[in-house]
């Protein structure tokens, strides 16, 4: 039954105009990108300053955010807005398997737009950039690994986002609210982030906040970053599961208790 749901899902957004105009549009922003970056990086330092961008894949991932926010969003709202949710109910489908086909459906899309990213930058890198090659250092890692590892800490990051965006969808059932939340989080992380540094310097516990958690992609390639976050590497990673733990348990417990479907 699951896999049937999830199939129905994965149809569904197929279905979908943005389910390909919103991909098209990264990939443009991302073409922008490496060449803005061509044309603005010093002669002096050109191949290590592009193979820094290559491993952020041209500001790739962070659309990837963005992105899934959006799916995210209104992978639930719709649902409800639309009054769909009690005809799979009707179906005799639990509950627990419609929300679990969801989440899955969401791991699907995150994985293949990583995997897009990751090719679309590579292609960028071979066109733009031919002086870059793969046995390049940084941070001690060669240029593809350090790239896989941004990759993976970007991956929870969009992880802690995306299950507060899906927490906030089934309790409101508004797919405005679930997406403002998820912007103002991934982007006040940013924002506040040199506030948040003197907070956590002088309130200890404030460390284990959740916008914390969402430098872990930059900690994961560059362990000095535990300096400003106070936190190592690894117990970033377990907090990070862990607050996405939480957040798809209230999500799941505010589905299943709801009664006005």
């Amino acid at each position: 039954m699951l896999t049937t749901l999830i199939k129905q899902e994965l149809y569904k957004i197929s279905k979908r105009k943005t389910t390909y105009i919103l991909p098209i549009i990264t990939i443009l922003f991302m073409f922008l990108a490496a060449i803005m970056i061509k044309n603005v990086s010093e002669s002096g330092d050109t191949a290590i300053d592009s193979a820094a961008y290559f491993v952020d894949l041209y500001s790739g991932l962070t659309w990837v955010v963005y992105l899934m926010i959006f799916a995210g969003s209104t992978i639930i709202t719709q649902e409800f807005e639309f009054g769909t949710i009690k005809n799979l109910l009707y179906r005799k489908y639990s509950r627990t398997e419609i929300l679990i086909s969801k989440w899955m459906t969401l791991l699907i899309m995150n994985i293949c737009y990583f995997v897009m990213t990751i090719i679309v930058a590579v292609f960028l890198k071979f066109i733009f950039y031919p002086d870059v090659t793969f046995d390049m250092t940084i941070n001690n890692h060669s240029l593809f690994s350090a790239m896989l590892m941004n990759v993976l800490g970007n991956f929870l990051v969009t992880w802690i986002v995306l299950s507060l965006v899906l927490m906030i969808s089934t309790l409101f059932k508004n797919s405005a609210v679930s997406v403002s939340v998820g912007i103002v989080f991934y982007f006040g992380a940013s924002v506040l982030s040199m506030f948040q540094t003197l907070a956590i310097q002088k309130w200890d516990w404030l460390k284990w906040n959740p916008l914390n958690m969402l430098n872990v992609g930059r900690q994961v390639q560059s362990p000095e970053m535990h300096q400003m976050t106070q936190l190592s590497t690894n117990s970033m990673i377990i907090a990070s599961f862990v607050y996405i733990i939480i957040f798809l348990a209230i999500g799941y417990y505010a589905f299943r208790s709801r009664k006005n479907i």
